[in-house]
């Protein structure tokens, strides 16, 4: 059952059973004895039973009463408690927080703006970002070296007991070297490419991102049958650029690399395409709440 009592009400009743006075909790709480009289009248309906027992000379407190009061006196200083914690986070907070981003994608537009918030907010918390593999993000956050990681969704895949937020979505494109025949063309669909090799960042450090562009393939009808695998997204562009096959990838590493490389757009829908920032649910740091505090504030996805 919902009782309808303000925490304005409980400070009335608290201040009553104090001083055991209505004249001189009134004059304390700078309201009207009748005022005062009546608020104490509306908990005890809502309620159901009396607090205090009255005359023209005693205000007791019934055995009820005693009860709340005793109750009620540690859940408003637990509530004055936590303001005054939540005011210090926000002019004292200190600590670290690790950040890890995956060097396959551009977080200009995202990350530099949540960190110069963050670090404006909360100067006394150092605050170190870096760039990693896949299979190095995914391990430093199980291990607790990292606090919070930001990778693709699909990166989630055996990830557990984690929380994450969408960021943005990150279209797909194909990227094909110019000495390429097909380069030639005006535009191309994935089903085009089932006689190429293809460039894969190796499954020892994306089993997932491998998995990801066969399962595209596939849905056109066709198996990989050509593959180079390599070991991280700088090879994969250098092995692009030097004619060694072709690329299913987020585009912005190739933007300015015409001469070497031609863009296409992904033919094929892509629900699950977008980046995540992941952190661990067990990760006891006052840091990583403030920060995930403030994603929610700047991106209206859910956090899951």
């Amino acid at each position: 059952m919902q009782y309808k009592i303000s925490f304005q009400q409980i400070d009335y009743f608290l201040t009553v059973a104090d001083v055991l006075s209505f004249t001189e909790a009134a004059r304390i709480l700078y309201i009207s004895q009748p005022a005062l009289s009546k608020q104490i009248n509306v908990i005890e309906t809502e309620l159901g039973f009396p607090l205090f027992v009255r005359n023209k000379r005693h205000v007791v407190l019934t055995p009820e009463g005693i009860s709340l009061h005793r109750d009620w006196k540690s859940l408003s200083q637990n509530m004055e408690s936590s303001i005054y914690n939540a005011k210090l986070l926000r002019n004292h907070a200190s600590g670290e927080l690790y950040i890890g981003c995956s060097d396959t994608f551009d977080y200009s537009d995202v990350l530099p703006k949540l960190v110069r918030n963050f670090m404006s907010d909360y100067p006394q918390i150092n605050v170190d970002a870096s760039s990693h593999s896949f299979k190095t993000l995914r391990e430093s956050l199980l291990a607790d070296k990292m606090d919070i990681i930001f990778t693709p969704y699909f990166e989630l895949d055996g990830l557990t007991d984690v929380s994450w937020m969408k960021l943005k979505d990150i279209p797909l494109s194909i990227i094909v070297p110019t000495c390429n025949p097909l380069s030639e063309k005006d535009s191309i669909s994935l089903r085009d490419l089932k006689n190429e090799s293809f460039i894969l960042i190796s499954p020892k450090d994306s089993q997932s991102g491998t998995e990801r562009t066969q399962a595209l393939c596939r849905r056109c009808g066709f198996n990989l049958k050509k593959v180079r695998y390599v070991p991280n997204v700088s090879s994969m562009q250098l092995a692009v650029q030097n004619g060694l096959g072709v690329a299913i990838c987020n585009s912005k590493m190739f933007e300015h690399d015409s001469e070497m490389c031609k863009i296409y757009p992904l033919d094929i829908t892509q629900d699950d395409s977008f980046l995540v920032a992941v952190w661990k649910k067990d990760r006891h740091n006052v840091a990583v709440d403030l920060f995930t505090t403030l994603l929610q504030n700047q991106f209206t996805h859910m956090i899951h």
